[in-house]
């Protein structure tokens, strides 16, 4: 859940960097179905993830989260 938004953005930018540079638009070559994850997307929960995790991850996954939801806020 922390990573998923990050990667969906990076494919799309991809597709629009592609456009724009090469003049390709890329889902006529992959299917758009291989392009958009599918997820089912809920909040990240912090008590799962502690319970679930070792500490070092839960708090880097928990770190990382608050980093990402920072850069999204502010770009795509």
């Amino acid at each position: 859940m922390v990573y998923v938004p990050l990667f969906q953005s990076c494919v799309f930018n991809f597709i629009e960097k592609m456009q724009d540079f090469h003049d390709k638009d890329m889902t006529e070559i992959i299917p758009q179905n291989f392009l958009t994850l599918a997820v089912s997307m809920k909040s990240l929960n912090i008590q799962e993830v502690r319970a679930k995790y070792p500490d070092e991850i839960a708090n880097k996954l928990i770190g990382n989260n608050k980093i990402i939801t920072e850069m999204t806020n502010k770009n795509n």
